[in-house]
């Protein structure tokens, strides 16, 4: 599962996430809310459905416990680029 493949975030769908180390993200429909990393995905999720009760999709990508770190810095700061150009738009003017 890649973090580009959006899950409805339902038990069915948690269900199938390994129990293993790596990153997670949480959508509220396609925006971004969360971005952290767990030793278990699965546990991490269930734990965090009930934080985060507006989160409507999740993504996961599995990974050694030893690149978690490096791998969720830049998750984060793929999603505030992101948030930026969506927030400021495109800075080209038409025509």
């Amino acid at each position: 599962m890649p973090l580009y493949e959006l899950h409805t975030f339902t038990d069915t769908e948690v269900v199938k996430v390994p129990k293993e180390s790596g990153v997670y993200v949480l959508y509220q429909v396609e925006n971004p809310i969360l971005a952290e990393s767990a030793p278990d995905l699965r546990k991490a999720l269930r734990e965090a459905e009930t934080k985060n009760p507006q989160a409507s999709h999740f993504a996961i990508e599995v990974l050694p416990a030893s690149a978690l770190a490096v791998r969720l810095q830049d998750v984060k700061a793929d999603l505030a680029r992101v948030r930026k150009s969506a927030f400021m738009g495109s800075s080209k003017l038409p025509g």
